[in-house]
C-alpha cells in the first residue's frame, strides 16, 4: 500500500508539535567507516539535521570519517610460466614499485588510524556527557573507539542509541555491541521490492505506515544473533526477499537497554528512501517513500530519546507483553509476533507408568521414508534421481538411506535421534494413534543443507498422518504439522489437503492464535484471501540453540492443544481431511506421527505417548476450552 505524502508529512508535523514541549535534545551522528561506506551519508548527516530542525527537539553534532584516508596499491598479477625475458623483466619492475608503494601506503595507514583514533575520542564517556543520544548511520568495520565498556554503560545510563541501516555491520567482534543492538548483519541479496509487514501500528516509528507498507526496491539485510523476545518489533518481511521463501525476516525493532533506548531499521541503503526529488536520478522508490522514510526515522528517534510518546504510552519501554526471554541464536531469519500474555500452566506431573515410550535404539516402532535429494547431495548410488529443490525427482523410498540420515545414538543412557537433515525425509510410526498426549524433546544441530542453506533450521513434528508415503511433495504424509523451526517452534501447517480451523487475531500479514480471537480455517480448500497452510504462535518459546526443548501436544477428537517449553502455542479445532475434487471433508481425529528431516540438523529424544479423555484442567482453561 502506498501512502499519501500530505498524510505522512501531517504525521510528521504531529510528532514535532508533541515534542515541541521537551527540552531540546543533543544528538551525536556517527558516519565512520572501515569497512564498506555507503554513498548515501552525506544525504543522511543532512536529512537527520533537517529532522531535529523540523521538530524542534533536536540538533545534531557530527563525528565524521577523517579526510585522506590511503588506498592500498594494486599488486601485479601472478607471471605467467611462459612469461618473456622482457615481461620477467617488467614484472620485476612492477613488483619493486608495488613493494615501495605498500611500504608508503602502510605508513600513511598508520598515520591515518591515530588520526581515526584520535577523532573517535568523541565516543569516550566523557565526551559523550554533552550528548543525549548518538545515531550511527550507516557506520561499518571495527571502529577503535577508546572506551567500549564505558560507552555502553553511557547508554545505560539513559541515553538514545539509533542505528540506522549498516550499524548492524558495525563492531562484528564485539559481541556487547551485537547484544545491544539487538542483532547483528549477515549478508543480503540483489535489491528488490518488498512488502513491510507493520508489526506495531502503535509506535511512533510506523504509526504513520500501513499494515502492509509496498517498497519498491531496496538492499534488504539478514541477520544473525536476533532474539524476538528481546525487542519490540516494528518492521518485517513474512518472506525471503528474494527467494519468497515463508519465514519471518526483522526490518526494524526497538529494545530497553538499561535505562537507555534503542532504535534500529535496516532501511536506507537506497539514495531515494533519503531524497524526495521526484527527478532524482534512478529513482526506483516513488517521493512518499522518503516522505514515510523520513517519519519512520523521526518517530524512532523521539522516542529513543523518551520526549515522545503519541500513542499515550509512558516514557517507559512500550513493548508488549512477551514470552520470557532466551539468549540470542544464531539464526539469519528468526520468526517474531508481537505477544500477548502467555503465561505457562502448571500442569501436575504425570504418573510415569501412564507413559509409553516410543523410541528404542534400533526403531522398532518407526519406518523410514525417503523423499527426493536436493542436486547438491553426493555420494549417493549411480541413477539416483535428484532435484533443485528437493521435491521435483522421485523419491527414494522405503527404507532407503543409504547415507544414514536417519541413526540412533545414546546420550546419558536413553535413545536419542540423530537427523542430519541432507536429504528430505520422515520417520513414521508403524501405529496410528488418537486421544493422546504425546510429548518429545528435541534440540537443533549444528548442520544445514540446500536448498535451505541460508535460511532458519527446519524439521517438524507431523500427527493424524494418514494416506500414502510422499503424499506431500513426494516426502511427508497427509498431515498436521507441529511446526519445529528456529524461533517458529509451534507454528500450525496442513500438508497434503488437511484442513483446520483456530482462533486468531490479525498482526500485520499474519495469523496469530489468540484464544480470544476469531476463529479462521486454514489449509486445504481455503480460498480467502490472506489465510494459506499456516497459522502462527503467539510468541518465541524456544530455547537457545543446542538446549532441549520440549514439545506437548493433547489431542481429543478434532481438537488439539500444543505447547511448546509449556507454553500454549497453538489450538487446532474442526480437523479435516479434504478430497476429492468435489472437496469432501472427512473428520481428522487419529493416524501415525512422522519426524521430520528437512535440511537442518536436529536430534529427538523422550519421545513417549499416553491415551487421554480429557484435557488436564489447567491446559482447559490456558486455551480457552
Amino acid at each position: 500500500m502506498r501512502l499519501p505524502i500530505a498524510l505522512i508529512m501531517l504525521t510528521i508535523t504531529v510528532l514535532s508539535t508533541a515534542s515541541s514541549q521537551a527540552a531540546i535534545k543533543k544528538l551525536l551522528v556517527v558516519t565512520t567507516t572501515t569497512g564498506f561506506r555507503h554513498d548515501t551519508i552525506p544525504i543522511a548527516e543532512t536529512v537527520l539535521a533537517e529532522l531535529g530542525a523540523q521538530s524542534g527537539a533536536f540538533t545534531v553534532d557530527y563525528l565524521r570519517q577523517p579526510a585522506g584516508k590511503p588506498n592500498a596499491p594494486r599488486k601485479p598479477g601472478a607471471l605467467k610460466d611462459s612469461a618473456t625475458t622482457d615481461e620477467k623483466q617488467a614484472f620485476d619492475a612492477a613488483t619493486e614499485k608495488y613493494r615501495a608503494a605498500d611500504a608508503a601506503y602502510r605508513i600513511a595507514d598508520a598515520q591515518w588510524t591515530e588520526t581515526l583514533k584520535e577523532s573517535l575520542t568523541k565516543l569516550s564517556p566523557a565526551a559523550l556527557a554533552r550528548y543525549d543520544g548518538t545515531i550511527f548511520a550507516s557506520t561499518s568495520g571495527d571502529l577503535p573507539i577508546p572506551d567500549k565498556a564505558g560507552f555502553l554503560e553511557w547508554i545505560k545510563s539513559g541515553k538514545a542509541f539509533i542505528g540506522i541501516h549498516a550499524a548492524s555491520d558495525t563492531f562484528h567482534n564485539w559481541p556487547e555491541f551485537i547484544d545491544m543492538l539487538g542483532a547483528e548483519f549477515k549478508g543480503h541479496g540483489p535489491q528488490v521490492g518488498v512488502e513491510c509487514l507493520n508489526a506495531d501500528p502503535q509506535h511512533p516509528a510506523t504509526k504513520h505506515l500501513p499494515a502492509s507498507w509496498k517498497i519498491d526496491q531496496e538492499e534488504v539485510y539478514q541477520f544473525v544473533k536476533y532474539d524476538p523476545s528481546r525487542v519490540r518489533e516494528l518492521l518485517a518481511l513474512d518472506k525471503h526477499p528474494n527467494d519468497k521463501t515463508p519465514g519471518h525476516y526483522p526490518l526494524a525493532w526497538t529494545r530497553d537497554y538499561g535505562a537507555g533506548r534503542v532504535f534500529y531499521t535496516a532501511l536506507g541503503h537506497r539514495l531515494d528512501f533519503w531524497n524526495p526529488d521526484p527527478a532524482l536520478r534512478d529513482r526506483k522508490n516513488p517521493p512518499e517513500t522518503a516522505a514515510a522514510y523520513r517519519a519512520h526515522l523521526l518517530g524512532g528517534i523521539l522516542w529513543a530519546l523518551q520526549i515522545n510518546a503519541p500513542d499515550g504510552a509512558k516514557p517507559a519501554d512500550q513493548k508488549p507483553p512477551s514470552a520470557p526471554a532466551t539468549s540470542p541464536t544464531t539464526s539469519p531469519a528468526t520468526s517474531s509476533v508481537p505477544s500477548p500474555a502467555t503465561a505457562a500452566p502448571v500442569v501436575a506431573p504425570v504418573d510415569p507408568a501412564q507413559w509409553r515410550s516410543l523410541l528404542d535404539e534400533k526403531l522398532t516402532a518407526w519406518e523410514l521414508w525417503m523423499g527426493s535429494p536436493h542436486v547438491t547431495v553426493d555420494g549417493l548410488p549411480e541413477g539416483t534421481a535428484k532435484s533443485a529443490n528437493a521435491r521435483g525427482a522421485p523419491a527414494m523410498g522405503l527404507g532407503n538411506d543409504p547415507k544414514r540420515i536417519f541413526t540412533t545414538e545414546i546420550e546419558s543412557g536413553e535413545p536419542v535421534v540423530h537427523i542430519t537433515g541432507e536429504i528430505w525425509g520422515g520417520l513414521t510410526t508403524l501405529e496410528s494413534f488418537s486421544n493422546y498426549h504425546l510429548q518429545v524433546d528435541v534440540k537443533w544441530g549444528e548442520r544445514k543443507w540446500e536448498p535451505r542453506l541460508n535460511l532458519p533450521r527446519n524439521s517438524g513434528v507431523l500427527y493424524h498422518c494418514t494416506g500414502p508415503h510422499g503424499g506431500f511433495w513426494n516426502t511427508w504424509k497427509r498431515s498436521l504439522e507441529f511446526e519445529v523451526v528456529e524461533k517458529e517452534m509451534g507454528d500450525l501447517y496442513l500438508l497434503g489437503g488437511t484442513r483446520a480451523e483456530v482462533p486468531v487475531k490479525r498482526v500485520g500479514n499474519l495469523w496469530v492464535y489468540d484464544p480470544a480471537g476469531e476463529t479462521k480455517a486454514f489449509g486445504a480448500g481455503v480460498t480467502e484471501r490472506g489465510f494459506g497452510r499456516a497459522a502462527h504462535r503467539p510468541g518465541d518459546f524456544e530455547k537457545p540453540n543446542g538446549e532441549w526443548n520440549t514439545l506437548d501436544l493433547y489431542t481429543i477428537g478434532r481438537t488439539s492443544v500444543a505447547l511448546v517449553n509449556g507454553h500454549v502455542a497453538m489450538v487446532i479445532r474442526q480437523a479435516a481431511n479434504i478430497e476429492g475434487p468435489e472437496k469432501k471433508e472427512t473428520p481428522l481425529e487419529a493416524g501415525q506421527l512422522q519426524l521430520q528431516s528437512e535440511s537442518a540438523e536436529v536430534y529427538y529424544r523422550r519421545i513417549r505417548i499416553r491415551p487421554i479423555t480429557e484435557y488436564p484442567v489447567e491446559i482447559k482453561q490456558a486455551a480457552g476450552l
